[in-house]
């Protein structure tokens, strides 16, 4: 007996699109707040990014 073929996915179908918050302010300004409840929202969360980690879009 000849097994099934498996199902092939394409790439397209396999890329997801991607939500980015940029959150900025002034020091005491409560940003750690804010990451922590995006932390606690299932988001991952980086307290400092340098500029030249970003891709150019």
């Amino acid at each position: 007996m000849d097994k099934p073929a498996a199902p092939q996915a394409s790439a397209q179908a396999l890329v997801q699109p991607v939500k980015v918050a940029l959150m900025t302010g002034l020091s005491g300004s409560g940003k750690s707040v804010a990451i922590r409840a995006l932390e606690d929202s299932d988001f991952f969360a980086l307290t400092t990014c340098r500029p030249p980690l970003f891709p150019m879009w």
